[in-house]
Formats: structure tokens, C-alpha cells, sequence
């Protein structure tokens, strides 16, 4: 897992170096924390979820832009109950600027659940709303599913992210 975020890092650093060279390119790409909260019954094993993403925008005009998000979160055990779950969300949206700062988001994809050396995965759905407070730092919250045999997993999750 390390090794896809360091290369993740990288690619990020060699298109945003690249972005610089062209301020008018439509596609940026941030790096954010996320902090997720856990509701219902993953809420009875896990108390809280922190992770790292990678994020890709690609702008159609001012006001909407294509996005894929990849990412991973670790969930802390309550209880010492021996679980270690973590998800690898992998995501494809759209976001929507109400204003230059204001968006709405809406992503689907899969999210991929690690568990004690076992993975499975399940559809996920995320929308979210966000702030841009410059052009480098974001901030956003949304609200994240993962549907699996008529069984839903829900997050509510913040992320913190600078833009290259």
C-alpha cells in the first residue's frame, strides 16, 4: 500500500511541476488528509478513520470539472476487538462550482475493504460539498457509502488537501 502512495506522490509531483509550466491547463491534482466518522453497525467495531488521497480534476469550463479520487483509510479498533479494517476507496465524479470557492460533488465507484489479511469490495457513492480557500488549499466533507448484498457501510468524512 506504501508503495501506491509513494507512487502516487510522485506522479502527482511530475504533473504538477508540469502544470506550472502551463498556468491555463485544466487539470490539477491535490493531496489531501481525511479524517472519516463511522455510522451504524461499523461504528460498533471502529471508533474513527484517518487516511491520505489522491484527487484529479479535470475542468470542462469555470464551473464543472471531472474528477477520480484514490485513497486509503485506516480504522482504529474499539475494544481491542482484534479487527483492522481499512478501505481503499477508488472513485470517479463530477464536482460543481457554485461560485469560485463553493462546490458541490457527487462521485461513484468501488470501495475496496482490507480486513485482517482479507479484502472484498463493494459499489460506492460519495457526495460531498467543499470550500476552496485559495488556489492550493481545499477543504470539503461528504458523505460516503459502500453497498454490498443489500448491506450499506456509511462514513461522513472530512479532507484537508493542498492543489498542486
Amino acid at each position: 500500500m506504501k508503495k501506491i502512495f509513494l507512487s502516487a506522490a510522485v506522479i502527482a509531483a511530475m504533473l504538477s511541476a508540469s502544470a506550472q509550466k502551463n498556468t491555463m491547463t485544466p487539470f490539477r491534482v491535490s493531496l489531501g488528509v481525511d479524517a472519516v466518522a463511522p455510522f451504524g453497525d461499523l461504528a460498533k467495531s471502529t471508533s474513527f478513520g484517518i487516511g491520505g488521497s489522491l484527487e484529479g480534476d479535470y475542468a470542462i469550463d469555470n464551473t464543472l470539472a471531472l474528477t477520480a479520487n484514490a485513497g486509503y483509510i485506516k480504522f482504529l479498533q474499539k475494544n481491542n476487538n482484534g479487527l483492522k479494517l481499512g478501505i481503499v476507496p477508488l472513485l470517479a465524479g463530477i464536482k460543481y462550482y457554485f461560485t469560485p470557492q463553493f462546490y458541490s460533488s457527487a462521485q461513484l465507484g468501488v470501495g475496496i475493504f482490507t480486513s485482517n489479511g482479507s479484502s472484498s469490495s463493494a459499489f460506492a457513492y460519495a457526495p460531498g460539498i467543499g470550500y476552496k480557500f485559495s488556489d492550493n488549499f481545499d477543504g470539503g466533507v461528504k458523505y460516503q457509502a459502500y453497498s454490498k448484498n443489500s448491506v450499506t457501510t456509511n462514513t461522513a468524512s472530512l479532507r484537508l488537501a493542498y492543489t498542486f
